[in-house]
């Protein structure tokens, strides 16, 4: 294998590998297994086939098209080791040259790992908040409850407080449509909607149509609808009286299989309990890696990590926005932005997410965290035995970038165990930042990591 790299502008270094059609050998058959286990091979069990029976049934471009996506990996592993390169995310791969009897050619473009100076994080401090669960909160639960087994009744008369209305919706701001619903249903007082659009359906019945206009709410999510005047046409198709069960212990037993009310209550306690810890666990987590990163200093921040970074918080938007009925186009046309206007808005919160990962890495590496073998593999057997009928999800934790993002997340929980050990107070605890613990903490903070630099050395 030949291993080439220089550095390039904004924080990049690039990698230049090319491996002889001998070095090519065993990925060919690699990639023969692979096709053979997918591909029936005449003569052969799945798996077993050889290079040259997979070749004469497939064809050479596809044999070598899958041996290089295999050494890729393999190759960037091995080139990344060699030339003791500090790189970070996933890099740019780019194929120069693949063709079946030569050597195959591939660069790969790396974002350097920049310089982290992070403050004395063992001095600072994050209280963990006690999270209560009122009995309010379960009686809402147990409401949510009674609402999702509801009874509707067809009915001709005028829309009361309570019903339920299928509508269609057109919403207009300055004469241009910003929302169709061809049919839907709504709850006149259940608040889903801006205020007094649902005050407007009382009074209404099946073939009704009307049209209004309201302000949307100055705080409205949507920036662009704030505070602006809209006209809504609404068309009435039917309409429902809606009748909630009784909750007694036959509602218990149906809506969580247990004998009574008060079973009921424990269980949605115990719920509510675990969501909010959960949740809780999340803010901590989110106040302690703010509160070093705005006090960590940062060299140069290759681009590529932040647009790497922003494209992946578009993809977690277009799930979002898919959930709800809609593509990601259609989202975007109604809140008038252009897809780079959006990429744009969310750069700060990529900086920002980056610069956190850099943190957790530096961390990390100080501290001398790592994911044991022998953790990994418990890990992906136990996940196989969850999955054991689903044999794609059993191809799937057996990559080797399943295997990298599981390390990845381990190494993520340990940094953060560490960090709550070390800067988090306990409910009610008032210790100031000056105070003895802080001083206890950094002085075992530094002797901790002096012995992980006498381990390292």
């Amino acid at each position: 294998m030949i291993i080439k790299s220089k550095d390039l502008p904004k924080a990049l270094v690039e990698v230049s590998i090319e491996l002889s059609v001998e070095d090519m050998k065993p990925y060919l058959e690699k990639a023969a297994r692979k096709i053979s286990e997918n591909k029936s091979i005449p003569g052969f069990r799945p798996g077993k086939a050889s290079v040259e029976a997979v070749k004469q049934h497939v064809g050479d471009m596809i044999l070598w098209q899958e041996a290089g996506e295999i050494a890729v990996y393999a190759g960037i592993k091995e080139a990344v080791e060699k030339e003791n390169l500090k790189t970070i995310g996933q890099p740019k791969v780019e194929v120069e040259k693949l063709a079946p009897g030569n050597p195959f050619v591939f660069t790969a473009t790396f974002s350097k790992v920049p310089e982290v100076e992070l403050p004395d994080y063992s001095k600072m401090r994050v209280k963990r908040k006690k999270t209560e669960i009122t009995d309010e909160q379960v009686d809402e639960s147990i409401e949510e409850l009674r609402k999702m087994r509801r009874s509707e009744v067809l009915v001709d008369r005028k829309s009361e407080d309570g019903d339920k209305l299928e509508i269609s919706l057109t919403v207009t701001v300055g004469g241009r449509k910003v929302d169709d619903m061809q049919k839907g249903g709504v709850v006149i007082g259940e608040g889903r909607f801006i205020p007094g659009f649902e005050d407007e359906l009382i009074g209404l019945a099946k073939g009704d149509k009307k049209e209004f206009d309201l302000n949307f709410p100055k705080d409205y999510h949507e920036s662009n609808l704030a505070g602006k005047k809209a006209r809504f046409a609404i068309e009435v198709f039917d309409v429902y009286e809606l009748s909630l069960p009784e909750v007694n212990d036959d509602f218990a037993e149906n809506v969580a299989k247990v004998r009574t009310v008060d079973d009921l209550k424990k269980q949605i306690r115990q719920n509510l309990e675990t969501e909010a810890s959960r949740q809780g666990e999340i803010r901590l987590e989110n106040e302690i890696i703010e509160k070093i990163t705005n006090s960590s200093t940062f060299g140069e921040i290759p681009e590529l990590l932040v647009t790497t970074e922003t494209r992946k918080m578009l993809s977690d938007m277009e799930q979002q926005v898919s959930q709800q009925g809609m593509t990601l186009d259609q989202y975007l046309e109604r809140i008038g932005k252009t897809q780079s206007e959006i990429m744009l808005d969310m750069t700060p919160q990529a900086l920002n997410r980056v610069k956190a990962g850099l943190v957790l890495r530096e961390i990390m590496n100080k501290r001398g965290i790592n994911a044991k073998k022998e953790e990994l593999d418990s890990q992906i057997e136990m996940l196989k035995n969850m999955y054991q009928h689903q044999p794609d999800m059993q191809k799937h934790f057996s990559t080797p970038q399943y295997r990298e993002y599981l390390e990845s997340t381990l190494l993520s929980r340990k940094v953060y165990e560490h960090l709550k050990e070390v800067m988090v107070d306990g409910e009610g605890d008032e210790t100031s930042d000056d105070g003895n613990r802080a001083k206890d903490d950094s002085e075992d903070s530094k002797a901790k990591d002096e012995k992980t630099e006498k381990s390292k050395s």
